[in-house]
């Protein structure tokens, strides 16, 4: 918990009860445009990315973004959600997803880009 502690004081916004697995990696250079709220769960070697400078070199441009994940959601696997996306309520995202858009409440996504592929409901 430590390094999710020194970058709550930089400003990510974490609800309660927040688990989460080994080798999770969090935005270090824009924690706080990140919010995770109550009750999510990020299984191991989960990434959130609130920007990316990769581009940078090869387009000159650099994508900052918001990132905000909603109550009660799940997070699988090696899953990497990147800058500009809110994961609504009530949300499983499966393991090695690509979260590029933003997900609707009450849903199953996953895949790369990650889709809903059906409601929690029917799941």
């Amino acid at each position: 918990m430590g390094g999710v502690n020194r970058l709550t004081k930089r400003g990510l916004r974490i609800g309660k009860n927040f688990q989460y697995e080994k080798g999770i990696l969090i935005d270090k250079i824009y924690p706080h445009l990140i919010s995770i709220g109550d009750d999510v769960i990020f299984s191991a070697d989960v990434k959130v990315l609130a920007h990316d400078a990769g581009l940078r070199n090869i387009m000159g441009v650099v994508r900052i973004g918001h990132v905000t994940i909603g109550n009660r959601v799940f997070v699988g696997l090696g899953t990497i959600i990147l800058p500009n996306v809110t994961i609504r309520d009530d949300v499983i995202v499966g393991a090695g997803s690509v979260v590029s858009r933003d997900l609707p409440s009450e849903t199953v996504c996953a895949g790369s880009p990650a889709k809903v592929l059906c409601t929690l409901a029917e799941y």
